[in-house]
């Protein structure tokens, strides 16, 4: 994702698309344009476009390329906010990895009215399996 500054010019893709040019809910946009992103990354397009025509995406790009949001933005279009159950599980190899995505997800659904959580080994069964059944989707 291209961040862009109040008064700054940005470059734009090659194809010259932006996050608004894609079937995003608004909540979504307005996510990214609180955070300064206008601009998807080669990634980003590449897995908006796939997700669009229902391929399946498998992803490989360096480190800062905005993959965690590549892959959190079309899944995040793609939840029902009214039905108040599990709808997406995305695992990761490490709790590190874990919270990286979580915090992309929190911050990119935070104007969606929707929950979600993050469970992992070494915490409270309890405590999760209480946040799945507060509708956690």
């Amino acid at each position: 994702m291209t961040k862009k500054k109040h008064d700054e010019t940005v470059d734009t893709p090659i194809d010259g698309r932006k996050f608004a040019d894609f079937d995003l809910n608004r909540y979504l946009i307005q996510a990214l344009e609180k955070k300064w992103y206008d601009t998807p990354t080669e990634i980003q397009l590449k897995t908006l476009d796939a997700f669009s025509s229902g391929k399946h995406i498998v992803g490989q790009s360096q480190t800062g390329t905005g993959k965690t949001a590549a892959f959190c933005l079309p899944v995040l279009n793609a939840i029902d906010t009214k039905r108040r159950v599990p709808q997406v599980l995305i695992l990761a190899p490490t709790r590190e990895l874990a919270h990286q995505i979580r915090d992309e997800v929190f911050e990119l659904s935070k104007y969606m009215y929707m929950k979600s959580m993050c469970a992992f080994g070494g915490q409270s069964k309890r405590r999760q399996i209480e946040q799945l059944e507060k509708g956690a989707q």
